[in-house]
């Protein structure tokens, strides 16, 4: 046997003697990376439902058309919202005159007695034109004229005859224009006397005819 035989020997000995080396394992890792896009849209199919039956709202009715009124109940409903009655602020100053702003249109209520005439007084400065329009056989009417220029005016003395309860209108037309319009209630109690009033008009003086009135500061 030669040294290489030997020496072959020996190698595959010292080979077989020795364990082969480990085989190396690999671990799985899983990484989860974020999205890099959204996820596509989907398509969603709803079943449309049947609308349902709306009741709509009746249509507005249309208002009734008053009914003219016959002339006259249309006349006696006009003149008893006219009416003015004597109040308590009329008596003011503990004074039997009742004293009364005129208004156009207005009818001033006036009670007469024939135990005693009442007084019609119109305001200072105003002459009638036109005295009271009534039945000398039911009414004693006297005129007065009062007082000097330019504050004359006319007083009227009203007296009826009966004491029969009834109610008419009458007017006074003044020089001025203006209608002082009555409403004569005869009953068993009489006024003492009615004095009409203008509502005062303000006026602005200037120091000047040619300037424009100043105000009040």
């Amino acid at each position: 046997m030669t040294w290489r035989t030997l020496l072959l020997l020996a190698l595959c000995g010292l080979t077989a003697c020795t364990a082969p080396p480990p085989v190396p394992t690999v671990e799985t890792v899983v990484v989860f990376l974020p999205a890099t896009q959204e996820p596509p849209p989907q398509c969603v199919m709803l079943e449309r439902q049947s609308p349902l039956p709306m009741s709509l709202p009746p249509p507005p009715k249309r208002p009734k058309l008053a009914k003219a009124l016959p002339p006259a109940q249309l006349i006696a409903q006009a003149e008893k919202a006219a009416l003015v009655f004597p109040t308590e602020r009329g008596y003011h100053g503990n004074s039997a005159r009742q004293k009364v702003l005129w208004q156009p249109g207005k009818l001033v209520v006036v009670y007469l007695s024939p135990s005693a005439a009442t007084e019609i007084e119109l305001p200072p400065g105003e002459q009638l034109a036109s005295g009271l329009a009534l039945n000398p056989d039911m009414y004693e009417v006297t005129n007065v004229r009062v007082g000097s220029e330019p504050a004359t005016k006319d007083v009227i003395k009203l007296r009826p005859l009966s004491d029969a309860k009834q109610e008419t209108n009458v007017s006074l037309l003044g020089m001025s224009g203006r209608s002082y319009d009555l409403h004569l209630i005869v009953g068993t109690r009489g006024q003492f006397a009615v004095r009409f009033e203008l509502a005062p008009i303000v006026q602005q003086v200037s120091d000047d005819e040619g300037m424009l009135p100043r105000l009040p500061r």
